[in-house]
């Protein structure tokens, strides 16, 4: 999102559709970190005039701390332009059932807040379901009528 807004991702890399507008959708997220191909980096799905659900595909790096889980999937969040600096302005929406895992590094232990294939959550009548992950991930989101 802070790529977005910043300029370091052009605009031609986003999709945006207002979640009013959804009933079914499905879609390729192409990795922020894949630099080669091109498609939907960012989707961002308006939810008011100041909150958005927003989805992104995440890699591990040579930069990265690790976990015992591969942290490799769809980051799927809720944006609450409202909020600032050292507020709650950034909301995960993940599977509840994960444990939380010790990383490789200097780093708080956490909960593996991504979507992995087979994974699906729920926001307010919005579905999010990971359908395929490899080197691109496949998503559908979909709107209760």
């Amino acid at each position: 999102w802070i790529r977005f807004l910043v300029g370091w991702m052009p605009n031609y890399l986003v999709y945006c559709r207002p979640a009013t507008s959804l009933t079914k959708l499905d879609f390729t997220l192409i990795p922020l970190t894949d630099n080669k191909s091109q498609g939907i980096k960012l989707a961002v799905f308006p939810l008011s005039q100041t909150k958005a659900l927003i989805l992104e595909s995440r890699r591990v790096t040579k930069f990265s701390c690790t976990t015992r889980t591969e942290r490799n999937g769809v980051l799927a969040y809720i944006y609450d332009s409202t909020l600032g600096h050292q507020e709650q302005y950034f909301q995960p929406i993940a599977p509840t059932d994960r444990a939380i895992e010790t990383y490789s590094c200097f780093a708080s232990p956490t909960r593996d807040l991504l979507l992995h294939e087979g994974d699906k959550v729920t926001y307010e009548g919005i579905a999010i379901e990971m359908l395929a992950h490899g080197d691109f991930d496949q998503v559908r989101i979909s709107r209760n009528s």
